[in-house]
Protein backbone atom coordinates (compact mmCIF):
# COMPACT_ATOMS: atom_id res chain seq x y z
CA UNK A 1 0.00 0.00 0.00
CA UNK A 2 1.73 3.18 -1.22
CA UNK A 3 0.37 6.63 -0.04
CA UNK A 4 1.25 10.03 -1.55
CA UNK A 5 0.32 13.53 -0.25
CA UNK A 6 0.62 17.02 -1.69
CA UNK A 7 0.99 20.33 0.22
CA UNK A 8 1.50 24.00 -0.65
CA UNK A 9 2.29 27.30 1.10
CA UNK A 10 -0.90 28.69 -0.45
CA UNK A 11 -4.09 27.94 1.49
CA UNK A 12 -5.95 24.95 -0.05
CA UNK A 13 -9.74 25.26 0.18
CA UNK A 14 -10.21 21.42 -0.30
CA UNK A 15 -7.89 19.11 1.60
CA UNK A 16 -9.86 15.95 0.80
CA UNK A 17 -8.11 15.48 -2.51
CA UNK A 18 -4.56 16.06 -1.28
CA UNK A 19 -3.85 12.42 -0.47
CA UNK A 20 -4.07 9.25 -2.56
CA UNK A 21 -2.82 5.69 -2.31
CA UNK A 22 -2.31 2.60 -4.47
CA UNK A 23 -2.08 -1.02 -3.49
CA UNK A 24 -0.09 -3.59 -5.53
CA UNK A 25 -0.87 -7.30 -5.20
CA UNK A 26 2.46 -9.06 -5.70
CA UNK A 27 0.77 -12.35 -6.60
CA UNK A 28 1.86 -15.84 -5.55
CA UNK A 29 5.56 -16.42 -4.94
CA UNK A 30 7.17 -19.87 -4.89
CA UNK A 31 10.79 -20.39 -3.97
CA UNK A 32 11.77 -23.57 -5.82
CA UNK A 33 15.04 -25.22 -4.78
CA UNK A 34 16.90 -28.19 -6.27
CA UNK A 35 19.74 -30.40 -5.01
CA UNK A 36 21.57 -33.14 -6.87
CA UNK A 37 23.89 -35.96 -5.81
CA UNK A 38 25.57 -39.02 -7.34
CA UNK A 39 26.04 -42.33 -5.52
CA UNK A 40 29.58 -42.98 -6.81
CA UNK A 41 32.00 -40.14 -7.44
CA UNK A 42 34.95 -42.24 -8.68
CA UNK A 43 33.42 -45.04 -10.74
CA UNK A 44 35.26 -47.26 -13.15
CA UNK A 45 34.67 -46.53 -16.80
CA UNK A 46 31.67 -48.64 -17.77
CA UNK A 47 30.13 -48.59 -14.29
CA UNK A 48 26.56 -47.46 -13.66
CA UNK A 49 25.95 -44.44 -11.43
CA UNK A 50 22.72 -43.06 -9.99
CA UNK A 51 21.96 -39.33 -9.92
CA UNK A 52 19.34 -38.25 -7.35
CA UNK A 53 17.47 -34.98 -7.88
CA UNK A 54 15.41 -33.42 -5.08
CA UNK A 55 13.08 -30.47 -5.76
CA UNK A 56 11.52 -28.59 -2.83
CA UNK A 57 8.95 -25.79 -2.81
CA UNK A 58 10.11 -23.48 -0.03
CA UNK A 59 6.96 -21.37 -0.40
CA UNK A 60 5.34 -19.22 0.60
CA UNK A 61 2.78 -20.32 -2.01
CA UNK A 62 2.01 -23.39 -4.01
CA UNK A 63 3.81 -23.73 -7.34
CA UNK A 64 2.42 -24.75 -10.72
CA UNK A 65 4.06 -25.85 -13.94
CA UNK A 66 7.15 -27.02 -12.12
CA UNK A 67 9.70 -28.75 -14.32
CA UNK A 68 13.37 -29.65 -14.25
CA UNK A 69 15.79 -29.61 -17.16
CA UNK A 70 18.48 -32.29 -16.80
CA UNK A 71 20.00 -33.42 -20.08
CA UNK A 72 22.71 -36.02 -19.51
CA UNK A 73 26.02 -34.83 -21.00
CA UNK A 74 27.96 -36.96 -23.49
CA UNK A 75 30.05 -38.57 -20.75
CA UNK A 76 27.14 -40.89 -19.94
CA UNK A 77 24.81 -43.39 -21.56
CA UNK A 78 21.23 -43.12 -20.25
CA UNK A 79 20.04 -46.38 -18.65
CA UNK A 80 16.81 -45.77 -16.70
CA UNK A 81 14.95 -43.45 -14.33
CA UNK A 82 12.35 -43.56 -11.56
CA UNK A 83 10.02 -40.95 -13.09
CA UNK A 84 7.41 -43.37 -14.43
CA UNK A 85 7.25 -41.43 -17.67
CA UNK A 86 7.56 -37.95 -16.17
CA UNK A 87 11.20 -37.72 -17.30
CA UNK A 88 12.24 -37.78 -20.95
CA UNK A 89 15.85 -38.71 -21.63
CA UNK A 90 15.51 -37.40 -25.20
CA UNK A 91 15.07 -33.76 -24.11
CA UNK A 92 16.07 -33.98 -20.43
CA UNK A 93 12.74 -32.60 -19.13
CA UNK A 94 11.23 -33.84 -15.85
CA UNK A 95 7.65 -32.59 -15.66
CA UNK A 96 6.60 -32.25 -12.01
CA UNK A 97 3.51 -30.08 -12.47
CA UNK A 98 1.92 -28.74 -9.26
CA UNK A 99 4.03 -28.69 -6.11
CA UNK A 100 2.56 -27.54 -2.81
CA UNK A 101 4.47 -25.28 -0.46
CA UNK A 102 6.79 -27.29 1.83
CA UNK A 103 6.65 -30.44 -0.32
CA UNK A 104 9.64 -32.22 -1.91
CA UNK A 105 9.83 -34.70 -4.80
CA UNK A 106 12.70 -36.87 -6.02
CA UNK A 107 13.90 -38.39 -9.28
CA UNK A 108 16.68 -40.94 -9.79
CA UNK A 109 18.49 -41.25 -13.13
CA UNK A 110 20.76 -44.23 -13.77
CA UNK A 111 23.52 -43.78 -16.35
CA UNK A 112 26.57 -45.68 -17.56
CA UNK A 113 29.92 -43.89 -17.45
CA UNK A 114 31.62 -43.61 -20.83
CA UNK A 115 35.34 -43.63 -21.53
CA UNK A 116 35.43 -39.91 -22.36
CA UNK A 117 33.20 -36.84 -22.53
CA UNK A 118 31.70 -34.23 -20.22
CA UNK A 119 30.97 -35.68 -16.78
CA UNK A 120 29.40 -32.59 -15.13
CA UNK A 121 25.65 -33.16 -14.92
CA UNK A 122 23.64 -29.94 -14.38
CA UNK A 123 19.93 -29.64 -13.50
CA UNK A 124 17.74 -26.52 -13.31
CA UNK A 125 14.22 -26.11 -11.86
CA UNK A 126 11.59 -23.57 -12.85
CA UNK A 127 7.84 -22.88 -12.38
CA UNK A 128 5.07 -20.52 -13.41
CA UNK A 129 5.18 -18.34 -10.28
CA UNK A 130 7.88 -15.72 -9.64
CA UNK A 131 10.77 -17.19 -7.70
CA UNK A 132 12.20 -14.85 -5.05
CA UNK A 133 15.49 -16.77 -4.84
CA UNK A 134 17.06 -17.94 -8.10
CA UNK A 135 20.34 -18.88 -6.43
CA UNK A 136 19.01 -22.32 -5.45
CA UNK A 137 17.43 -23.18 -8.82
CA UNK A 138 20.47 -24.98 -10.25
CA UNK A 139 22.48 -27.94 -8.96
CA UNK A 140 25.12 -30.21 -10.44
CA UNK A 141 27.02 -33.42 -9.73
CA UNK A 142 29.99 -34.97 -11.50
CA UNK A 143 32.18 -38.05 -11.42
CA UNK A 144 35.87 -38.73 -11.95
CA UNK A 145 36.02 -41.96 -13.97
CA UNK A 146 38.85 -44.42 -13.33
CA UNK A 147 40.53 -46.08 -16.32
CA UNK A 148 41.81 -49.66 -16.06
CA UNK A 149 43.89 -50.56 -19.12
CA UNK A 150 44.51 -54.30 -19.35
CA UNK A 151 45.68 -56.60 -22.14
CA UNK A 152 46.03 -60.39 -22.04
CA UNK A 153 48.23 -62.33 -24.48
CA UNK A 154 47.94 -66.11 -24.87
CA UNK A 155 50.16 -68.35 -26.95
CA UNK A 156 49.57 -72.03 -27.68
CA UNK A 157 51.12 -74.74 -29.87
CA UNK A 158 49.20 -77.41 -31.73
CA UNK A 159 51.39 -80.22 -30.33
CA UNK A 160 53.39 -81.10 -27.23
CA UNK A 161 56.22 -82.99 -28.95
CA UNK A 162 58.27 -82.87 -32.14
CA UNK A 163 60.12 -85.88 -33.52
CA UNK A 164 62.05 -84.98 -36.68
CA UNK A 165 63.78 -82.17 -38.51
CA UNK A 166 61.46 -80.29 -40.86
CA UNK A 167 58.35 -81.05 -38.81
CA UNK A 168 55.84 -78.16 -38.76
CA UNK A 169 54.54 -76.66 -35.51
CA UNK A 170 51.53 -74.34 -35.60
CA UNK A 171 51.30 -71.56 -33.01
CA UNK A 172 48.27 -69.38 -32.16
CA UNK A 173 48.79 -65.96 -30.60
CA UNK A 174 45.70 -64.20 -29.18
CA UNK A 175 45.50 -60.73 -27.63
CA UNK A 176 42.37 -59.60 -25.73
CA UNK A 177 41.52 -56.19 -24.28
CA UNK A 178 40.31 -57.10 -20.78
CA UNK A 179 40.30 -53.50 -19.50
CA UNK A 180 37.66 -50.77 -19.62
CA UNK A 181 39.35 -48.42 -22.11
CA UNK A 182 40.30 -48.64 -25.76
CA UNK A 183 43.95 -49.37 -26.48
CA UNK A 184 45.89 -48.05 -29.46
CA UNK A 185 49.07 -49.00 -31.35
CA UNK A 186 49.56 -52.46 -29.82
CA UNK A 187 52.78 -54.05 -31.06
CA UNK A 188 52.56 -57.86 -31.17
CA UNK A 189 55.81 -59.68 -31.90
CA UNK A 190 57.38 -63.13 -31.86
CA UNK A 191 61.07 -62.97 -32.82
CA UNK A 192 61.58 -66.73 -33.17
CA UNK A 193 58.78 -66.89 -35.71
CA UNK A 194 59.89 -63.68 -37.40
CA UNK A 195 56.51 -62.12 -36.69
CA UNK A 196 55.67 -58.51 -35.85
CA UNK A 197 52.47 -56.54 -36.40
CA UNK A 198 50.88 -53.33 -35.13
CA UNK A 199 47.22 -53.27 -34.08
CA UNK A 200 45.88 -49.71 -34.58
CA UNK A 201 43.22 -50.10 -31.87
CA UNK A 202 41.45 -52.69 -29.72
CA UNK A 203 38.19 -51.91 -27.91
CA UNK A 204 37.31 -53.32 -24.48
CA UNK A 205 36.34 -56.99 -24.82
CA UNK A 206 37.74 -57.30 -28.36
CA UNK A 207 40.33 -59.89 -29.43
CA UNK A 208 42.71 -60.49 -32.30
CA UNK A 209 44.34 -63.85 -33.15
CA UNK A 210 47.23 -64.87 -35.38
CA UNK A 211 48.17 -68.40 -36.56
CA UNK A 212 51.85 -68.90 -37.39
CA UNK A 213 53.95 -71.92 -38.40
CA UNK A 214 57.49 -72.98 -37.56
CA UNK A 215 59.71 -75.66 -39.11
CA UNK A 216 61.86 -77.73 -36.74
CA UNK A 217 65.61 -77.38 -37.36
CA UNK A 218 68.57 -79.62 -36.62
CA UNK A 219 69.48 -77.26 -33.80
CA UNK A 220 66.04 -77.86 -32.26
CA UNK A 221 66.68 -81.60 -32.35
CA UNK A 222 69.94 -81.15 -30.43
CA UNK A 223 68.34 -78.71 -27.97
CA UNK A 224 65.52 -81.21 -27.31
CA UNK A 225 63.07 -78.36 -26.59
CA UNK A 226 61.68 -75.32 -28.37
CA UNK A 227 60.84 -72.38 -26.11
CA UNK A 228 58.95 -69.63 -27.87
CA UNK A 229 57.77 -66.30 -26.37
CA UNK A 230 55.44 -63.69 -27.84
CA UNK A 231 54.98 -60.15 -26.47
CA UNK A 232 52.46 -57.34 -26.83
CA UNK A 233 53.32 -53.77 -25.85
CA UNK A 234 51.34 -50.54 -25.74
CA UNK A 235 51.27 -47.11 -24.07
CA UNK A 236 48.30 -45.67 -22.16
CA UNK A 237 48.34 -42.26 -20.47
CA UNK A 238 52.10 -42.06 -21.14
CA UNK A 239 52.69 -45.30 -19.21
CA UNK A 240 54.21 -48.24 -21.17
CA UNK A 241 52.83 -51.76 -20.67
CA UNK A 242 54.21 -55.13 -21.85
CA UNK A 243 52.57 -58.55 -21.60
CA UNK A 244 53.93 -61.90 -22.79
CA UNK A 245 53.27 -65.62 -22.93
CA UNK A 246 55.34 -68.67 -23.91
CA UNK A 247 54.71 -72.06 -25.42
CA UNK A 248 57.17 -74.97 -25.15
CA UNK A 249 57.37 -78.05 -27.35
CA UNK A 250 59.64 -80.96 -26.32
CA UNK A 251 61.66 -83.26 -28.58
CA UNK A 252 60.56 -86.89 -28.44
CA UNK A 253 63.07 -89.43 -29.71
CA UNK A 254 61.48 -92.19 -31.76
CA UNK A 255 63.91 -95.10 -32.44
CA UNK A 256 63.94 -96.56 -35.97
CA UNK A 257 61.79 -99.61 -36.53
CA UNK A 258 63.82 -102.88 -37.13
CA UNK A 259 61.86 -105.82 -38.46
CA UNK A 260 62.73 -109.19 -36.89
CA UNK A 261 64.71 -111.60 -39.14
CA UNK A 262 62.75 -114.15 -41.14
CA UNK A 263 64.25 -117.54 -41.80
CA UNK A 264 63.49 -119.18 -45.13
CA UNK A 265 63.66 -122.88 -45.82
CA UNK A 266 66.82 -124.07 -47.58
CA UNK A 267 66.87 -126.82 -50.25
CA UNK A 268 69.98 -128.43 -51.77
CA UNK A 269 70.34 -131.27 -54.26
CA UNK A 270 73.37 -133.57 -54.39
CA UNK A 271 74.47 -136.98 -55.71
CA UNK A 272 74.54 -139.95 -53.39
CA UNK A 273 77.58 -140.00 -51.18
CA UNK A 274 78.66 -136.58 -52.51
CA UNK A 275 79.09 -133.81 -49.92
CA UNK A 276 77.74 -130.29 -50.68
CA UNK A 277 78.31 -126.89 -49.10
CA UNK A 278 75.98 -123.86 -48.85
CA UNK A 279 75.05 -120.83 -46.65
CA UNK A 280 71.66 -121.31 -45.01
CA UNK A 281 71.47 -117.53 -44.23
CA UNK A 282 71.69 -116.35 -47.81
CA UNK A 283 67.96 -116.31 -48.37
CA UNK A 284 67.00 -115.06 -44.88
CA UNK A 285 65.88 -111.42 -44.27
CA UNK A 286 67.38 -109.22 -41.58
Amino acid sequence: NNTASVTSDTPDPDLTNNTDNATVNPGALADLAITKSVDLSTPLIGDFVVFTLTVTNLGPNNATGVRVTDMLPDGYFYASDSGNGAYSNSNGIWNIGNLASGVSVQLSITAQVRESGNFQNVATVSGNEPDPNLANNTADASVNPIAQPSLVLEKTADKEYYTFEGETISYTISVTNTGNVSLANILVSDPKLGFSTLLPSLNPGASESFVLTYSVTATDILAEQIDNTATASYVYADIPYVVSDSASVVYLYVPPVNNPPVAEDDYYTSLINTPITGNVLDNDSD
